[in-house]
């Protein structure tokens, strides 16, 4: 699984505004809906790696799984949920400081 963020244009031109993921990740309905990014153009920021170009197996996209996907980090290798990887990496610990 790519670990990404979606972004969309803020009230500047050239700026870009994260759209928080909800505990499940992102799914279409929730970026059209809730997020209310309807037809406006989406950006799409790796965290970690580049992104991979090969599809990704169709999940369920019910917000009510309760089930969220877990990434490793590429610093400590601890299992975080794909929601929260951007706040992890602004803690863990880097090579560099080792």
């Amino acid at each position: 699984m790519a670990e990404a963020e979606i972004m969309r244009r803020g009230l500047q031109a050239n700026e870009l505004m994260v759209i928080q993921p909800p505990r499940s990740g992102y799914s279409v309905p929730y970026l059209r809906d809730s997020a209310g990014l309807g037809q406006a153009i989406a950006f799409i920021r790796p965290i970690q790696t580049n992104l991979g170009m090969e599809p990704e197996p169709l999940m369920d996209s019910s917000e009510d799984t309760g089930s969220v996907p877990l990434v490793k980090c590429m610093n400590c290798e601890v299992e975080v949920l794909i929601t929260e990887i951007r706040e992890h990496q602004q803690i863990c610990c880097r090579d560099d400081e080792l």
